[in-house]
């Protein structure tokens, strides 16, 4: 979402407190709000400080300084007025899957990448060959106005 000259990364796996879910007869449908995600690099003069903290403050109440760095990046994250929803059905050709973000019209760059994520488990964001893989650009499937829907089937194996 660009808000300005900010662009922002929404995600749909920040579950809200209330998300939904319908299952009737044609199958099963999820919605919720997106979460925007806390995306802070660490940089060379961030990285000074921190070891500054964690050698002197760290080191006299290291719990203090576990959760004030899980306030400041970790939790909290904030709700969006985009809201998702993924809807599954069977049906004669298989498995169907349709997703679609609709709410703001700021909604400008979409796309699905392998390295993109907002949870943070220590060591977590270390190098991985996948990340090398390419952004896939989904931006040209952004309607003005009904934002963004894409629609996937897969075929299934027949039940024996």
């Amino acid at each position: 979402m660009k808000s300005g000259r900010k662009t922002r990364t929404l995600v749909c796996h920040l579950w809200t407190d209330a998300p939904e879910m319908v299952v009737d007869g044609q199958g099963l449908t999820l919605s919720g709000t997106m979460g925007r995600s806390k995306a802070s690099q660490m940089t060379p003069v961030k990285n000074v400080i921190l070891r500054v903290l964690m050698l002197t403050i760290g080191r006299l109440n290291p719990d203090l300084v576990r959760q004030a760095l899980q306030r400041l990046l970790i939790t909290g994250k904030d709700s969006t007025a985009l809201r998702f929803e993924r809807r599954f059905a069977l049906s004669e050709a298989g498995l169907e899957v349709q997703d679609c973000i609709h709410g703001l019209d700021d909604l400008v760059e979409a796309g699905i990448g392998p390295a993109q994520t907002s949870i943070y488990t220590v060591m977590s964001r270390v190098y991985h060959p996948p990340q090398l893989q390419p952004w896939e650009d989904l931006s040209a499937e952004i309607q003005p106005g009904d934002g963004l829907r894409l629609e996937q089937s897969a075929n299934l194996p027949a039940a024996s």
